[in-house]
């Protein structure tokens, strides 16, 4: 809901295209709910959780239904008499997948709530940005993200890595640690959570080996868990999919502990 309400304030009210009296707001969700092939991204479908708890924040803001999020209730019909029109769409957890689904809908919506990935944020905030069209993320935390010159109308609403890896850091030193491994994934998102952890690391005095792998490819994770196997300390980047294939070949390595 939180992302919604600041999307009533991005996108001005004289900009609203497709009706008459221009108080409709179209939004598109970019969620992956499967990948290239047809599987659930994530176990469990917790975007399709994400994308069910749009509809009704949209149900409810239309209603100015104030049960859960009491500001609805207050608002002045004549000050604000938009309503809300989502259309969800699947993005195959890809940057590809977002560039398709967008190319599909360009200038329909006003305002866009995702891409989910920072793979998939970081291409359409930049033609989102050519096109003028405000885009939220929920989920995408890529310090190169940051830059407000590539990606003047793109934001969001988690906390960029590039502050995670400064309490990351500050956390390892007052432990002690002086030299550690970082697996990530080879991403968007893994590339530049490695690369910023590693610019402070070094600043800190902190030794980082880096080893890179394929998402969900198990050949690749081995690979990468070799390199670092003679590490004692590992600060791992990767998507929930990719845990079993590093925990298994950490196991094989006799790298974990009994437990």
């Amino acid at each position: 809901m939180f992302i919604l309400l600041i999307l009533l304030f991005e996108v001005r009210a004289e900009e609203f295209k497709g009706s008459q009296d221009g108080s409709i707001l179209k939004i598109g969700g970019f969620f992956p709910f499967s990948t290239s092939n047809g599987d659930d991204y994530y176990g469990g479908g917790v975007f399709r959780q994400a994308a069910v708890a749009a509809i009704m924040a949209v149900e409810f803001y239309n209603a100015r239904n104030g049960s859960i999020t009491s500001e609805f209730a207050q608002l002045n019909e004549e000050q604000c008499p938009s309503r809300i029109e989502l259309e969800i769409g699947d993005t195959f957890s890809t940057p590809a997948g977002s560039f398709q689904l967008y190319n599909e809908n360009q200038g329909k919506f006003h305002a866009i709530v995702g891409p989910a990935r920072s793979a998939e944020a970081e291409p359409i905030a930049i033609v989102s940005s050519l096109d003028k069209t405000p885009t939220i993320s929920y989920w995408a935390t890529s310090p190169s993200l940051d830059l407000k010159s590539f990606y003047e109308y793109f934001s969001r609403t988690i906390p960029s890595d590039s502050i995670g890896v400064i309490a990351a850091v500050e956390w390892f030193i007052q432990n002690g640690i002086t030299r550690l491994a970082c697996l990530h994934v080879d991403d968007s998102y893994g590339q530049n959570y490695a690369s910023a952890l590693a610019v402070e690391a070094t600043r800190r005095g902190i030794k980082i080996e880096i080893s890179a792998f394929e998402g969900t490819n198990a050949q690749s994770i081995a690979r990468a868990v070799d390199f670092v196997k003679y590490f004692r300390i590992f600060f791992c980047i990767f998507h929930g999919v990719d845990l079993p294939l590093i925990l298994n070949q950490a196991i094989s390595n006799g790298m974990t502990g009994k437990d």
